[in-house]
Order: C-alpha cells, then sequence, then structure tokens
C-alpha cells in the first residue's frame, strides 16, 4: 500500500467520524428546534383564539363576542401587571397551553388514519345510501338535504371544513358515527370537490371552497338527469312493437 492511498484512506475515515459526530450533535438541536416551533405555533394559536371565537357569532352577537374577547385580554394583562409573581407560573401554564394548541387534531386526521377494526366510507358510494340510523337518531343526510345544509354553513363565508359539517350533523342529533370519512365521501359522490387546507376562522383543515362548491352546484344543474330503467326501451322491442 502506498504513502498516497493510506493518505487517503485516513482522510476518508476521518470525513466519516466528523459527519458522524455532527450528526449525533445535531440531533438534540433539531429537537429543540422541533420543540421551539411547536411552542411558536401553540402561541400563535392561542393568541388567535379570541379574534376566532369573537367571528364566529352572527350579528350582535360578533359585537358581544370581540367586547367578552377584549375584556378578557385586558383582565389578564391586568393580573400579570399586578401579580408579578404569579408570572412564573402563568408562563408554565401558557407554555403547556401552547405545545397542545400545537398537536394535531384527531377530529383533522381522522379522514388519514381510521381507528382499527372500522371501514372507511369509499368514494364510490353514492350519497343516498343511508345506512339505518337507531332509535331517537336522524338518519346520515343525503343528496339534497346535505347540498342545501353546506350551503347554509358556508353562507357568505369562504368555505366550510369538514370537521365543522360533521359537528354540525352530530348537533343535529345524526349518528356520533358519522365523521369526516363520510362528509369526504358524500362530497366525492356530488363531485364537490375538497381542498387539502382551507383557511376558515375556525382554523385551518381539509374543507369545501365557496368557489367550488359553487361550480358543483353549476355542474350538477346542467347534468341531465338519468333516465329510469322502466323508460328506456330497446330498439328490437320498440321495431316489434310497430310492426305488431
Amino acid at each position: 500500500m502506498t504513502p498516497r492511498t493510506r493518505l487517503r484512506r485516513a482522510s476518508a475515515r476521518t470525513g466519516e467520524a466528523l459527519r458522524a459526530a455532527r450528526a449525533e450533535g445535531g440531533a438534540p438541536l433539531r429537537e429543540q428546534a422541533a420543540t421551539f416551533h411547536a411552542l411558536a405555533t401553540g402561541t400563535r394559536t392561542l393568541l388567535t383564539w379570541p379574534w376566532r371565537w369573537a367571528m364566529q357569532g352572527e350579528g350582535m352577537d360578533k359585537v358581544w363576542r370581540g367586547l367578552g374577547a377584549l375584556w378578557f385580554l385586558a383582565a389578564g394583562g391586568w393580573i400579570v401587571l399586578h401579580a408579578l409573581w404569579l408570572l412564573p407560573v402563568l408562563l408554565l401554564i401558557w407554555a403547556v397551553a401552547a405545545l397542545r394548541a400545537a398537536l394535531p387534531k384527531e377530529s383533522d386526521s381522522e379522514d388519514e388514519a381510521p381507528s382499527a377494526g372500522g371501514s372507511t366510507a369509499s368514494p364510490e358510494c353514492t350519497a343516498d345510501d343511508v345506512q339505518e340510523a337507531p332509535a331517537g337518531q336522524r338518519p346520515a343526510p343525503a343528496g339534497d338535504e346535505f347540498v342545501l345544509d353546506l350551503a347554509q354553513l358556508i353562507g357568505t363565508r369562504n368555505g366550510v371544513l369538514l370537521r365543522t359539517v360533521a359537528e354540525h350533523w352530530h348537533q343535529a342529533d345524526v349518528d356520533p358515527a358519522y365523521g369526516i370519512p363520510d362528509v369526504r365521501a358524500q362530497c366525492a359522490a356530488l363531485g364537490i370537490p375538497i381542498r387539502p387546507t382551507l383557511k376558515t376562522p375556525w382554523g385551518v383543515s381539509p374543507g369545501v371552497h365557496r368557489d367550488d362548491f359553487r361550480a358543483a352546484l353549476q355542474a350538477l344543474a346542467s347534468t341531465p338527469p338519468e333516465p329510469s330503467p322502466e323508460a328506456e326501451l330497446s330498439p328490437s322491442l320498440e321495431t316489434g312493437s310497430r310492426t305488431g
């Protein structure tokens, strides 16, 4: 082995050792960066929560909610200024709440990771395939009922989240098992597009945009109705009836 070859091998081993050490030393830094990022995301969510809560109201209710949010922020500032000894405890509570707020919600990932042993609704199922609801519960919405309620939920907003649609039907005494996969399947059956991320006052998650919903309604209105099997008559039968 020549000295030049030995030098090359030693240099290669040194480079591999340096890269391994850099990777091992960078792992804790990446974990710290991820923690700080989650803390910043949760803090932003908590700071915008009063505004999002106020925007959920309609008419004068929105005004009262806005005044309540301002009073809440003013009370929090007064407590911090007049009880500085509580500041460490409040900061700890805020950090825990921010980290919890940064965690992804189960309702948003329900359509991506179905529960074990359960079956997800297939996009090929039609909106009229409604399972029989238990006693005291309404059947799942279908067809025109689903479209009309979706239009009411969107209203003048830029759209509606899938989880908001599911929660709306839960409040209407629909089976609690009705969830985001069912809403997604019904939208797919009706040709209503779903955006992976939709920004609304309630958050950012998959939903139906107002423009996509209007385009789908126009497409549904321009689609001619399918002829019923009873109205269809084959040419051979029609010719036979004429000759007879």
